[in-house]
């Protein structure tokens, strides 16, 4: 075995033994946390997700879904070097949010509709949050204004980053993938696929809850920024929600970066959806901190100059 493999198996190994002491010193405290999680899931996230991912679904198979990629492929290739079904995917996460775009891109990649070299340039492309959580969750923390604030600027980096990223690289569309059609599937398996997605989003909410809760447990007390970056770096809803309270400029871009960044569990879930693509988690993690960095020198000045929150 190669050195970098033992140590990284080593390392593996280490954090999940570090994870199972930290755990068992006190189970009853870090399974009320998982238990935090799952409720969370169960009330806010099974509701929506649960026949969303049924939708994306039915509508990845669906002759407009054909007919949409096929009108913008011009366009994706010429901007974002991608195929039309790409930008068809990431219009679906635009109006989903995370991680509806993961989603859309593993049953396009498992009907052969995309070329191996534009898998990942896809992902990058379709990684973006939603109108209802921006213009919804953040708006109500921060303000209306500030909410569409924090939107524009993560699309904007989102594709400013990937009108780049291909360039930078020399990469070019792929030709020759399967043509977009209707796809015929029991609706009962395709039902299946949607329930056992929405079970792992569930499991990796609650696992991040629990280390949320252990992380803050080692660490000394923190509050303000450093706390809202952490906690942003973790689940981005918490994050968020804890910089709103700060109310200021900074405050504000911070969190439009960690919304772009989406933070580990989200990170979590879509890379769950892209196993078996081809997408590595490392590159993609830094496109993730690219578009958080981009998003942040964005919406910073912005923010200043239009003396938002308010």
């Amino acid at each position: 075995m190669p050195l970098s493999k033992k140590i990284s198996s080593a390392a593996a190994f280490l954090l999940l033994f570090l994870f199972a002491a930290v755990f068992l010193s006190s189970p009853a405290r870090y399974g009320q946390s998982v238990l935090n999680g799952l409720m969370l899931w169960l009330t806010a996230i099974l509701p929506t997700a649960l026949p969303l991912l049924v939708v994306l679904s039915l509508l990845v198979r669906s002759p407009a879904f054909a007919l949409l990629s096929r009108r913008l492929s011009p366009f994706a290739k010429k901007l974002f070097r991608v195929p039309g079904a790409g930008a068809g995917a990431m219009l679906l996460a635009l109006l989903s949010g995370y991680p509806a775009g993961a989603r859309t891109l593993s049953e396009l990649v498992k009907g052969g509709r995309l070329k191996k070299e534009d898998v990942f340039y896809t992902a990058c492309l379709s990684s973006t949050s939603g109108p209802a959580f921006c213009l919804g969750a953040a708006a109500s923390m921060f303000g209306s204004a500030a909410g569409a604030l924090i939107f524009i600027t993560h699309l904007l980096a989102v594709w400013i980053v990937s009108f780049a990223l291909p360039r930078l690289t020399g990469h070019r569309a792929g030709t020759g993938a399967r043509p977009l059609t209707v796809k015929s599937e029991p609706f009962s398996e395709l039902l299946a696929s949607a329930v056992q997605a929405v079970l792992s989003v569930g499991a990796l909410i609650a696992l991040f809850f629990c280390l949320k809760e252990m992380l803050f447990s080692l660490l000394p007390p923190l509050s303000g920024y450093g706390e809202g970056v952490l906690q942003g770096l973790l689940e981005v809803t918490a994050g968020v929600s804890c910089l709103a309270k700060l109310k200021t400029p900074l405050s504000l871009a911070l969190a439009a970066a960690e919304v772009s960044f989406g933070g580990l569990c989200v990170n979590a879930q879509q890379l769950s959806f892209l196993t078996g693509t081809g997408v590595r988690a490392l590159p993609f993690l830094l496109v993730k901190c690219a578009h958080g960095i981009l998003t942040f020198a964005l919406c910073y000045p912005l923010s200043l100059l239009w003396g938002l929150p308010q």
